[in-house]
């Protein structure tokens, strides 16, 4: 090869110029704005008809074709990581398979190889005779004598056939040599042997495998599942036995024989059943040549998993047996990117010297190259294995060279027919090198010595070395194969290296691309000189080859100047671009040239040949056809010039545009001289466009898509231009002196208004400044700027926006111009199109931008004309997504009209988009809009526009699914806090969002499945937050009337969440529920319990409910923040309020807080809580339980309970009854019964008493405290009685459940403290449990429960008599005891009552019959009673005598005695007739011997 850098121009040919497409680098032009996809057409095969496109590349040992294209072969070879494709098929430097390795029907070689090219090598004669009818055996377990090195291989005729075998026997003079164990190694014996063994093992495996493949090949088809399956395991054998031959070589050098310390070899033993299991591997390999095929074509790779499994498989297997076979020779160690090679010397044993043979050598070439292609081929994950058979095969290569410079003959004499198998291995090694820098590929970070990049130039290089070496550039051979493929080698890793930015090795690759280009170019040119004959076949296949080198030179030349671009070297890249100039005008050159001589051939009629036909009747019709096909190829001759000179102009366009931006990235900024260059270059350019433009718009605008091309590149060039200058001014970094910063001057000065260009020139012009926007932005630079820059880019889409209304005004015109409107021809519907998708993404990009930058004014003006320019594409019928687009659109209007202070205008466009199109977004939009127009104006109805909206996109027909809905209320939250007084509204949004979770699908299914997506929140973390946003409000909120919708949804939502946590509790049980009953933990702790070393798995310890719900620290907190709002309830003021108490919601969230507090302590197949929570009886009463105040009940308390949660239900009934009591006082007319609402509140506060009542006997310890619960809930139980209203209930509870002796004993408690204190008597005692006694009689009596009312006066007269006092004090009034033993015994229905009361006034008569006359008012009965006491016993007496009850009447008879001498006047003077009855039956009663004794008074 020559040595210099580039091919001089003047020497050789040119083609027009066709740009890659493969740099990375944005301002390269691409291959499709040169010129045309293909190399362009010579004017001879206009002239025939005989043109094509040209090949997609050269084959390195076919002849050129004619009709080769390096543009196609450009873009085909782009994709370097497609795993499908071999650097074989990307650049077709191989032949093709059949080519190497032709069928049986083509040749005699086993396996479809032709023996000239991989010649069938055996490795015993006798197997070689035997293998044929029997499967071979490979075993390591071999009795065969280890290779001597006086054997080596020879060539032997076996069935008439050449192959290369070696002699097994042992000679006389080596039997007795001692073979050498071990010796010292780079790793201890230990690994050493263990590394041994697992090679072994696995060689084994593969035996197995191999044996069972063959089988199944036999006997199966190859695409049947057995045998897929066979190859599958054969594969996966093959590859693990591989990596463990390369481990164990890796750890010392396998072919070494003879070592000192620092080296160790093999063990002799081992050594020979290796070499023996590689000498039988390769006769299998030989003997069944359908199981090792490994070529497939793209179709089979994919389609048939199995064939493909088979053909990687054939590969390791080739790779080990081979590797085997050179155990002797290859130096093993290696590592990743670091290959091993043959060794350079050999010793062996016995000083004797022993090198490879030139057969073996050409053996291992061709094996180790078929083996490395085919794992490079079709398993290229694994890339170690190919690079380093490919390495080896180069250094079998290397050393037959080695062998023919020494003189050997017979070596030079093979080495020629080497030169394609050695280079397709040399030329394959780039590519398997550049897939270590895969990123999916990990072997790249193992790289220790080396890096990819540098592999793939060392490969580069060597590919490089073998063709300047060996291939004369002279030969015919060289130029068609070996040269051209050696260029679009290193272009096509060029160019991959200039995707990558890797620009240094980019430069490198691409030297060496243009250095074979040079060599091959000249000397086509010395033998195009030596071509005497013009239609030489020969001389059209140079051309030909010729166009396609100078494309390749091109296209090297152009990613040259981009890696100096990189640089900064700007000299050298326009250089490049001088490079690529000279060869243009050459080329156009040629092609005028060739023009002129075909037409003066055609005007002269000379060598104007017909074809020849069968007959001279054939030759006579095409004379006579003579004229007509002149003017034919007179118009195709015309046409192929024309072509040309368009693909000269846009050839040309691409290079000014290359040297726009090599000034254009001059470091560290372009001069002032520069700066005029580009907008000389800038103008060349817009003339370019515009004169091909006008060119191919006269001719009927068939060509707009080169047009198309040419134009934007100048749109490019202006822009990149446009906006580097105008960042540097706003920077400040320019001052403003020199060429004007705004570039699309030069195009709207050549273009009118009317031209159909000119709005995709203001469509780039605004890419351009939004561009700008997003810079100035992100650099933060001067406010004052962006606002200008703002104004100018409004003013900019105005003005696109007036234009494209223009041409569409006039499209629908009568008196139109198709010549000037873009929309009124079917010609220019593309274009149309296209003007409003760009129109369309441009403005959506500015509302982008400014929505994210929070200018919403600007964001709003925006939105409104990209409104109208979806209106306009409506109307012009050319868009049927426009309505769907428009919605949105207003959606974005509305929101940033509503944040721009457009209040008004905002919440009616939401509304109308909403109308538009009815989506999640749009229905968020509204809510934000109308609830910034209701916080501001302070009226609206928001909450009736969201529930409106929410219901329709709820409905079936919407379309909308629930979950996408329940992800839009975070934003919506989100919209009332950053509005503040929205507070109310926020609460409401909480309280849906709420509702729709609990009836979403997760939670439905969460008792069926675990399997459910993580959501972004948990149902606690939303309840938590409703919470505290409801503590709020009615913390701070006064209009309680707005509240009273708020009051109601928090019950229902309290309930919700308890009824999810109940089925919850439910489906997550595993067994019943124990009896244990063992108090073990309280609300405040919050970690999974462990009591007396035994853990318990909590509820919220699964991950499903974790995830779902909340974790128990939520709960816990819910129970806190439950308990603060109930207290809250109850400090509200109520007097001006409309709403009512509250004081009944807040019982409800006291029990609440108690069942929360229950839950929070729940375990998992437990359901501890099961039957003790206030939510189990809410929806089914017959659950509930009265309290008990007698002997203890069967019924256990809730052993996870604790005195907070019984404290939660004892505030809940005192609650509960003190709005009981309110609400009686406050009921019209004159009803004393209470509304049913509150006497279910007050009956399921009987159910909570019971349960506190439980619960605090489990849990308090304290006697004194839990004697004062206790009377709580006494008197509680009593309240709650008489407000539920039945008689019987109040009276069961009572006389049956204790509650009558529960009263007496409280009383008795309270005297047995006053008694220890002062006077029981004294007038400061209040007797609470007394008073309440009273009060509740009468109320029993005014609620008709008359026996209710009869229980407690009988107790209440009973708890004075006890205390002593005469008068008890209610407050508003006093009453005596005597008015309530009157009223006991005139409401009493039993004898035994009425005897119990007399004998009651009996003992306080005589206790107190001796004090002093002068007793203190109200200290004893009045005469009035004691008188009425007296008449009414005495009567009652009369009764039971006349009823014969003598007993009866006697003690009454005793009784009206006894208080006769306090009586008045009136009473006693019956006294005579009085005692006359009472001693008549006290003598019957004598006279039947029954017994009576009394203190009597009167006898007295």
């Amino acid at each position: 090869m020559t040595s210099g850098d580039e091919a001089n121009p003047s020497a050789v040919a040119m083609v027009p110029a066709a740009t890659s497409d493969t740099t990375a680098n944005e301002e390269q032009p691409s291959s499709s704005t040169s010129s045309s996809s293909s190399t362009p057409k010579g004017f001879i095969a206009a002239l025939t008809g005989a043109a094509k496109h040209l090949a997609t590349s050269i084959s390195i040992r076919g002849p050129a074709s004619a009709d080769a294209s390096m543009s196609q072969s450009t873009d085909n070879d782009d994709d370097i990581d497609d795993d499908n494709a071999m650097i074989v098929e990307e650049l077709d430097l191989l032949p093709s398979q059949s080519e190497i390795f032709p069928s049986p029907s083509q040749g005699s070689g086993v396996d479809g190889m032709d023996v000239s090219e991989d010649p069938a090598i055996g490795l015993d004669t006798v197997m070689a005779e035997t293998s044929t009818s029997t499967t071979t055996t490979l075993s390591l377990e071999t009795n065969n004598p280890p290779l001597v090195e006086g054997n080596s291989p020879k060539y032997v005729v076996d069935n008439g056939e050449e192959i290369l075998v070696w002699e097994d026997g042992i000679e006389d003079t080596h039997a007795g040599v001692k073979q050498v164990e071990s010796m010292t190694c780079s790793v201890d014996k230990v690994d050493e042997a263990r590394l041994g063994e697992e090679l072994e093992n696995s060689l084994q495996s593969l035996q197995k495998r191999m044996t069972k493949a063959i089988s199944a090949h036999k006997y199966d088809n190859d695409d049947k599942s057995d045998c897929k399956g066979a190859y599958g395991k054969l594969r996966n054998a093959a590859t693990k036995a591989y990596n463990s031959l390369v481990n164990y070589g890796s750890s010392m050098d396998l072919s070494s024989q003879i070592g000192n310390d620092d080296d160790a070899f093999l063990e002799e033993g081992r050594r020979s059943r290796l070499l023996q299991f590689g000498r039988n591997l390769w006769m299998d390999i030989r003997n069944y040549p359908e199981l090792f095929h490994d070529t497939l074509s793209p179709e089979d790779s994919v389609r048939f998993e199995g064939r493909k499994d088979r053909a990687v498989a054939s590969g390791y297997i080739r790779a080990i047996a081979a590797r085997l076979v050179f155990l002797n020779y290859i130096d093993t160690r290696c590592s990743i990117g670091v290959p091993p090679e043959l060794r350079k010397s050999f010793t062996g044993r016995g000083g004797t010297n022993k090198s490879p043979s030139l057969q073996e050598l050409e053996f291992g070439l061709k094996l180790f190259s078929r083996a490395g292609r085919v794992i490079l081929e079709h398993n290229r994950q694994d890339v170690r294995p190919s690079y380093d058979l490919l390495s080896l095969a180069a250094s079998c290569f290397e050393a037959v060279s080695a062998m023919a410079q020494k003189g050997s003959g017979e070596a030079a004499t093979r080495l020629k027919d080497l030169f394609d198998e050695a280079f397709d291995a040399i030329s394959m090694l780039p590519t398997a090198a550049s897939l270590f820098g895969e990123t999916r590929n990990d072997q790249a970070n193992d790289l220790k010595d080396t890096t990819w990049q540098l592999l793939v130039i060392k490969s580069l290089t060597r590919a490089e070395s073998f063709v300047d070496k060996h291939c004369n550039v002279s030969t015919t051979s060289s130029l068609r194969c070996f040269l051209p493929a050696l260029a679009k080698l290193c272009y096509k890793h060029g160019s991959h290296f200039v995707k990558l930015r890797e620009y240094d090795n980019a430069g490198k690759a691409l030297h060496i691309t243009l250095k074979s280009t040079n060599s091959c170019l000249t000397q086509i040119r010395q033998e195009l000189k030596q071509v005497q004959s013009q239609k030489s076949k020969v001389k059209q296949m140079l051309h030909n080859l010729e166009a396609e080198l100078v494309v390749v030179s091109i296209e090297a030349f152009y990613l040259l100047n981009v890696t100096y671009q990189s640089s900064g070297d700007k000299d050298k890249a326009l250089v490049c671009l001088d490079r690529i100039e000279e060869y243009m005008k050459e080329q156009h050159a040629r092609d005028l040239e060739l023009h002129s001589n075909v037409m003066s051939t055609l005007s002269s009629g000379d060598d104007f040949i017909f074809a020849e036909g069968s007959g001279n009747s054939a030759l006579e019709g095409s004379r006579n056809h003579f004229e007509k096909d002149k003017a034919d190829i007179k118009n195709r001759v015309q046409t192929a010039i024309e072509d040309a000179r368009s693909r000269h102009a846009a050839e040309k366009a691409t290079l000014v545009f290359s040297r726009i931006m090599t000034y254009h990235k001059a470091l560290p900024s372009p001069s002032l001289d520069e700066e005029s260059v580009i907008d000389q270059k800038i103008r060349d350019l817009v003339e370019l466009s515009l004169d091909i433009t006008q060119n191919q718009f006269t001719s009927g605008g068939s060509k707009v898509k080169g047009n198309n091309e040419v134009f934007n590149l100048a749109l490019h060039a202006i822009r990149l231009v446009h906006v580097r200058r105008i960042i540097s001014k706003v920077s400040g970094s320019s001052d403003g002196a020199g060429p004007s910063a705004d570039t699309y001057k030069y195009l709207f000065d050549k273009l009118p208004k009317s031209h159909f260009r000119r709005p995709f020139v203001l469509v780039d012009k605004l890419n351009a400044m939004l561009a700008i926007e997003y810079q100035v932005r992100e650099r933060k630079f001067d406010t004052k700027a962006i606002k200008q820059l703002d104004t100018e880019a409004l003013a900019t889409a105005k003005e696109l926006l007036e234009t494209i209304k223009f041409f569409l005004e006039k499209s629908t015109s009568k008196n139109r111009d198709n010549e000037t409107t873009l929309f009124a021809t079917s010609t220019h519907q593309p274009l149309s199109n296209e003007l409003f998708e760009q129109s369309k993404i441009h403005f959506a990009r500015a509302v982008s931008l400014y929505h994210a930058s929070d200018a919403h004014a600007m964001c709003a003006q925006w939105s409104d004309l990209l409104q109208k320019v979806l209106q306009m594409e409506y109307k012009s019928m050319l868009a049927t997504d426009s309505g769907l687009l428009l919605g949105q659109v207003m959606t974005v209007k509305a929101y940033a009209l509503s944040m721009s202070g457009n209040l008004d205008s905002g919440r009616q466009t939401a509304r109308d988009a909403w109308e538009k199109t009815k989506t999640i977004d749009s229905m968020v939009t509204l809510f934000h809009c109308s609830l910034r127009h209701e916080v501001n104006n302070h009226s609206g109805d928001t909450m009736l526009e969201f529930d409106a909206a929410l219901s329709e996109l709820l409905s079936p027909a919407s379309g909308s699914a629930t979950d996408d809905i329940i992800a839009a209320f975070p934003r919506l939250s989100n919209s009332c806090a950053e509005n503040e007084g929205s507070d109310l509204i926020l609460l409401g949004v909480q309280e849906r969002w709420i509702d729709l979770i609990l009836n979403s699908k997760p939670f439905r299914c969460l008792k069926e499945s675990d399997d459910v997506d993580d959501p972004e929140f948990t149902l606690f973390d939303i309840v938590r937050a409703y919470l505290s946003n409801f503590e709020h409000v009615i913390s701070v909120n006064k209009d309680l009337n707005a509240t009273v919708t708020s009051f109601q949804a928090l019950e229902r939502i309290i309930d919700g969440v308890l009824k999810l946590l109940v089925q919850l509790r439910e489906t997550r049980q595993q067994k019943k529920s124990s009896a244990r009953r063992k108090k073990r933990k309280s609300v405040a702790n919050t970690d999974s319990a462990e009591v007396d070393g035994k853990a318990f798995t909590l509820v919220w310890d699964d991950h499903t409910v974790n995830k779902l719900v909340g974790d128990r620290s939520d709960c816990v907190w819910i129970v806190e923040q439950l308990w603060n709002i109930g207290n809250q309830l109850m400090s509200v003021s109520f007097a001006a309020s409309g709403v009512g108490d509250l004081r009944g919601v807040a019982a409800n969230v006291f029990a609440a807080s108690h069942d929360f507090c229950l839950m929070s302590d729940e375990e998992v197949g437990q359901s501890l809580s099961k039957g003790f929570l206030d939510f189990d009886i809410k929806f089914d009463p017959t659950k509930s339980v009265l309290p008990s105040f007698g002997q203890t009940t069967e019924r256990l308390s809730c052993d996870i309970s604790s005195e907070f949660s019984a404290q939660c239900l004892l505030v809940s009934v005192a609650t509960a009854v003190d709005y009981a009591s309110d609400c009686l006082m406050k009921s019209k007319n004159g009803s004393n019964a209470l509304e049913d609402d509150v006497q279910i509140l007050l009956g399921r506060s009987l159910h909570r008493l019971a349960q506190a009542q439980d619960e605090m006997q489990l849990n308090c310890e304290d006697e004194k405290q839990r004697s004062e619960v206790n009377k709580m809930i006494v008197l509680l139980a009593l309240r709650c009685l008489l407000g539920v209203g039945e008689d019987s209930l109040a009276v069961e509870t009572l006389k049956g459940n204790g509650l009558y002796a529960a009263l007496d004993r409280i009383h008795l408690d309270e005297l047995s403290v006053t008694s220890t204190e002062h006077d029981i008597a004294s007038p400061t005692n209040t007797f609470v449990s007394l008073r309440n006694v009273k009060l509740m009689a009468d109320l029993a009596e005014e609620q008709g429960m008359h026996q209710t009312s009869r229980c407690l006066q009988r107790l209440c007269a009973h708890q004075l008599s006890q205390s002593g006092k005469f008068v008890l004090d209610l407050g508003d009034y006093e009453i005596s005891l005597g008015e309530i033993q009157r009223k006991t015994i005139q409401s009493s229905t039993s004898a035994k009552v009425v005897l119990d009361v007399y004998d009651e006034v009996d003992e306080l008569v005589k206790k107190h019959q001796n004090e002093s006359k002068k007793r203190k008012e109200g200290s004893f009965y009045s005469v009035s009673e004691l008188t009425w006491f007296a008449k009414d016993a005495n009567n009652r007496a009369v009764e039971h005598d006349l009823l014969g009850d003598n007993q009866t009447a006697a003690s009454l008879y005793a009784t009206a005695l006894n208080l006769l001498p306090l009586c008045g006047k009136e009473m006693q003077c019956h006294a005579q007739a009085m005692n006359a009855a009472y001693q008549q039956i006290i003598s019957r009663m004598n006279a039947r011997g029954d017994s009576f004794s009394v203190w009597n008074l009167a006898g007295e």
